[in-house]
């Protein structure tokens, strides 16, 4: 009887899977017949006619759980949705039911503006690549926020924020400086994109002094906003492919020196390598997809290093299968996001990322590159206990160093942590900054046997 009921239940399941590849590929080709942007706009207004009638499921597997703990927060999952797709939020619930662990929403302005003149999107079926060429086209930081503080969906969101077109490189961190204000009540992080090639000018600011005026302002006025609303709500920035080792080292140096909460690696990239048949190849643009897979792997390994794990990175471009995304995690990623792989793979690469993560979690613990922080005082009794407990126990499988501070302030102020202090010792460095395999009531349990 019990073998019959598994059995039935099995076949259930793989019947759902082939019927919702069978539905997704048919979704698709029908739209690969349409242009890129319309379809693109189509396609979200499906999505969402689906989700508020309930029939989102049609569309693949929901939510997979498998929570990672990181930048003071639970991510249900390690795979989230990149910047770009869902500009405005007005797609955010029906996006964040696809089984997302988190979403990016933006590029947002301080102002709404139209973007490039169209055609300013391409499709490369056979390379499985897109260039966009769009120009942080959206509605204006005022509309996103209304729309977040309407949102429905429960899980993490990331506000990715930019400068207008009109506002001068030399005036650009008044636009973020106006963004990060407005956004701040609604975000659960905050993106600074630095790294479009579609806004002129907008990468020089990825470099030197333009570079360490922005981190400065904005990590003041985070620091302002986290008083005034009682909470931290962390800042990352996102950088381009197209960087130098020399570059991305810099970056590095400029990101630690202003204590920023992470990175997110990489945007779309102005190379062409890999699409040269296409017809498309002297298009302008950002292009992603597969031909951005390797290149942007190796700026994530490069800036990982340079890091030396003292901040989270994100890794994202050219995530098309599963395999992709095992590259970006062993190459020192905490999380992934999905844009152009999402765009022709659909939800099912949400769930095959997860699996793939979850399964080098397994074998290996958190992937080698990564390294699990001890926040410590020196003569702290209370430190010393716990290390006696957590080393041996991380150290069997993960790599493992002690951050010495001296009071919890300092640990606010440089890290954001935002989980009660004990002592000052504390977990509050695995929950922010690594893979952390424990939910939160084995964390209290740690913490009280500590």
């Amino acid at each position: 009887m019990w073998s019959k009921c598994v059995t039935a239940l099995g076949a259930h399941s793989v019947w759902n899977h082939l019927l919702y590849l069978k539905i997704f590929k048919v979704c698709r080709f029908f739209l690969f017949l349409l242009p890129a942007e319309f379809s693109h706009d189509l396609g979200l207004k499906a999505l969402r006619f689906l989700y508020q009638r309930g029939l989102i499921g049609l569309l693949g597997p929901t939510l997979l759980v498998q929570p990672i703990l990181l930048l003071g927060m639970k991510f249900p999952n390690p795979v989230g949705l990149a910047a770009g797709l869902d500009k405005n939020a007005d797609y955010l619930d029906a996006l964040g039911a696809l089984g997302f662990g988190f979403v990016e929403v933006g590029t947002v302005t301080p102002k709404s503006q139209p973007g490039n003149l169209k055609p300013r999107m391409f499709r490369l079926r056979k390379e499985k690549a897109i260039i966009n060429q769009m120009g942080f086209n959206n509605k204006g930081v005022d509309y996103l926020v209304e729309r977040l503080q309407v949102r429905k969906y429960k899980g993490i969101v990331g506000v990715n924020i930019g400068k207008n077109l009109t506002t001068s490189v030399e005036e650009a961190a008044q636009d973020y400086l106006f963004c990060l204000q407005k956004v701040y009540p609604v975000a659960d992080y905050v993106v600074i994109n630095l790294s479009s090639p579609n806004t002129p000018g907008l990468r020089t600011l990825q470099f030197g002094d333009h570079l360490e005026k922005l981190l400065a302002i904005l990590k003041t006025e985070q620091k302002k906003l986290a008083m005034q609303y009682q909470y931290y709500v962390p800042l990352l920035l996102k950088i381009s492919p197209d960087l130098s080792k020399e570059e991305i080292v810099s970056i590095a140096k400029s990101l630690r020196k202003y204590a920023f909460d992470g990175v997110i690696a990489t945007n779309t990239t102005i190379n062409r390598d890999g699409i040269d048949k296409s017809k498309h190849a002297k298009q302008l643009g950002g292009l992603s997809g597969a031909p951005l897979t390797d290149a942007a792997t190796v700026v994530l390994e490069y800036l990982n290093t340079a890091l030396a794990g003292i901040m989270p990175v994100i890794g994202v471009g050219g995530i098309m299968e599963a395999a992709d995304a095992a590259a970006k995690f062993k190459a020192g990623a905490k999380l992934v996001q999905l844009y152009s792989g999402f765009v022709y793979a659909g939800p099912q690469l949400i769930r095959d990322a997860v699996e793939v993560w979850q399964q080098l979690v397994t074998q290996n613990g958190v992937p080698k590159s990564a390294a699990f922080y001890l926040f410590t005082t020196s003569g702290c009794h209370l430190c010393e206990q716990a290390h006696a407990l957590v080393i041996p126990l991380l150290n069997n499988r993960w790599p493992l160093q002690l951050v010495e501070i001296s009071d919890s302030e300092e640990l606010m102020e440089k890290y954001g942590v935002r989980i009660p202090v004990l002592g000052v010792l504390t977990v509050a460095g695995l929950w922010r900054e690594m893979a952390w395999p424990f939910g939160a009531e084995e964390t209290r349990e740690f913490i009280a046997k500590c």
